[in-house]
C-alpha cells in the first residue's frame, strides 16, 4: 500500500498545478453587456412593432363597421321609402339619386331618413368631414353639443340604374404618416313592389 501512494505523490508533483480565475476578464464582461443590450434592444423593437400593428387592426375594424353602417344608412332610406310607398306618398329609391358625385351621411333620430345625406360637389380627401364621436358614443358629423373628432372620413357614392342601386362606401384614414382606406359595395333592389 505504501508504495501505491508513492506513486501517487510523484504523480501529483509531477502535474502542474492550474490557476484557479475567481472573476471575470474586463473583455467577458463588455461581451456579456453587448449581448444583453442586443437582446433588449430587439425585445423593445419587437413590442414596439406590435403594438403599431395592433393600432392598425383596430382602426381597419373600426372603418369596416364605419363602411359597412354607410350601406346601413342606404339601407334605412330604401326601407323608409317602401314604408311611405305603401301609402303613396315616396318612391322606393327616392333621396338616393342627388348623391352625385358622392356624399356624406350618417344617422340622425330628429330627421327623415332621406335627409340624413349631404351632397358634396368634389370627393377628395381633403374636401370630406372627419366623422366625430358624440356624447353618446355613436359616430357622425356634429353640429353641436360635445363631441371628439376622429381620424376617419367616410365617403357615399350611388349610383342608380332602373329597379337598382349600386352603392360604394369608402372609409379613409391617416394613421402613423400613412393613408388607409377599407371599400364596400353593394347593390340594392326594388324588391317591393304593389
Amino acid at each position: 500500500m505504501g508504495r501505491i501512494k508513492k506513486i501517487i505523490e510523484k504523480i501529483k508533483l509531477k502535474t502542474p498545478r492550474l490557476k484557479v480565475s475567481r472573476g471575470f476578464t474586463l473583455l467577458e464582461v463588455v461581451a456579456a453587456i453587448f449581448i444583453l443590450t442586443l437582446g433588449l434592444g430587439a425585445s423593445f423593437s419587437l413590442i414596439q412593432q406590435t403594438l403599431a400593428a395592433a393600432s392598425i387592426v383596430e382602426s381597419k375594424l373600426t372603418a369596416i363597421y364605419l363602411a359597412q353602417e354607410g350601406i346601413e344608412i342606404i339601407r334605412n332610406i330604401r326601407d323608409t321609402n317602401w314604408l311611405e310607398q305603401r301609402v303613396g306618398i315616396n318612391s322606393w329609391d327616392d333621396g338616393l339619386t342627388g348623391c352625385n358625385p358622392c356624399c356624406e351621411g350618417d344617422y340622425k333620430t330628429d330627421t327623415s331618413p332621406s335627409l340624413t345625406l349631404n351632397n358634396l360637389l368634389q370627393c377628395d380627401y381633403d374636401q370630406l368631414h372627419f366623422l366625430d364621436i358624440n356624447e353618446d358614443g355613436f359616430y357622425s358629423y356634429a353640429t353641436s353639443g360635445s363631441f371628439v373628432q376622429t381620424k376617419f372620413k367616410r365617403k357615399i357614392t350611388i349610383e342608380t340604374e332602373p329597379g337598382k342601386v349600386m352603392i360604394s362606401v369608402e372609409v379613409k384614414w391617416m394613421e402613423r404618416g400613412k393613408f388607409y382606406n377599407i371599400e364596400v359595395c353593394e347593390d340594392i333592389t326594388n324588391w317591393y313592389e304593389r
